[in-house]
C-alpha cells in the first residue's frame, strides 16, 4: 500500500473515509489493528493533516474505529447495521407501497432462510422449535400482541442462523419501515393462524437442511402475508 491514491471529484475527506472504510471491510485493516499515523495517511492520499483528522473523526462517528488519546487509532468490530443505516433514508425518501416493501423482504428473507438451512446447528433446531411452541401457545391464548413479538423474534432468529451479517443488516434497515405492517398483519387472527403454519413449514425445511425448500417456503410466507395485507388495508404508500 505504498502507492498514492488518486483523489477524484468528491470531497477529499469523503473519499479518504470511503477508501479507509473499504480497506477495513476487505480486511486490509483487521479488528483491533492500529491504523497508521496521520503522517502516513497525508502522504498516502496527498492531502493535508486537517483532511485526515476530519476523516478519522467521521470514521469514529461511524463506529468503525476507536481513537485512544496518546496511543493511536484502532479498528473496531464493524457493525454492518450502522454502515447500512443510510438505506433507511433511501427507503424513506421514496414512495414505497406494500408490494415494493414486501417484494424486497421476500428476496432478502428467502436468501437468509436458504443459508439458515445450510448453516443450522442442533442448538438452532431446539431454539426454532421452542419458538414455534411459544407461538402456538400465543394463538391458543388469542394473544395477538404476544404473537407479533414472537413473529419478530422468529425472523430475527432465522437471520442470525443464516450467518450472513450483510443480509441481516439489510433486513434490519428494511424492518424499521415494515414494523407497522407486520404488526397490522398480526392483528388478524386468520392471518396469524396461516402465518403460524407457514412458520412451521419454514422450520421443517431448515431442520431438514433443504436449502431450496426453505427459500421457497419463506417466499411463499412473505407473499401470503403481503396479499392478505393488501386485501385488508389496501396498497397504500408506507406510513414512514
Amino acid at each position: 500500500m505504498s502507492t498514492r491514491r488518486i483523489i477524484g471529484t468528491k470531497t477529499k475527506c469523503d473519499l479518504v473515509v470511503d477508501d479507509i472504510l473499504s480497506m477495513i471491510c476487505k480486511g486490509e485493516y483487521s479488528e483491533g489493528e492500529k491504523l497508521p499515523s496521520e503522517k502516513y495517511f497525508t502522504e498516502f492520499y496527498g492531502v493535508s493533516r486537517v483532511t485526515i483528522r476530519e476523516s478519522i473523526k467521521k470514521l469514529s462517528v461511524l463506529g468503525v474505529i476507536d481513537v485512544v488519546q496518546g496511543e493511536g487509532t484502532y479498528v473496531k468490530q464493524i457493525d454492518m447495521g450502522v454502515l447500512l443505516k443510510p438505506l433507511y433514508s433511501v427507503f424513506a425518501l421514496n414512495e414505497l407501497n406494500i408490494n415494493q416493501l414486501f417484494t424486497a423482504r421476500k428476496f432478502i428473507e428467502s436468501g437468509m432462510a436458504r443459508l439458515a438451512a445450510v448453516n443450522r446447528t442442533p442448538d438452532d433446531v431446539i431454539k426454532m422449535n421452542e419458538l414455534l411452541d411459544e407461538m402456538g401457545s400465543a394463538i391458543n391464548d388469542t394473544d395477538t400482541d404476544r404473537f407479533y413479538l414472537l413473529d419478530i423474534k422468529f425472523h430475527v432468529l432465522i437471520a442470525g442462523i443464516s450467518g450472513n451479517r450483510l443480509l441481516r443488516a439489510t433486513y434490519d434497515a428494511l424492518y424499521d419501515i415494515l414494523t407497522s405492517y407486520i404488526k397490522t398483519s398480526n392483528s388478524y387472527r386468520s392471518i396469524v393462524i396461516r402465518s403460524y403454519e407457514q412458520h412451521k413449514q419454514i422450520v421443517s425445511a431448515i431442520v431438514s437442511q433443504d436449502e431450496f425448500g426453505a427459500g421457497a417456503e419463506m417466499e411463499s410466507h412473505i407473499e401470503s402475508v403481503m396479499i392478505s395485507l393488501i386485501e385488508h388495508v389496501g396498497n397504500q404508500q408506507a406510513d414512514i
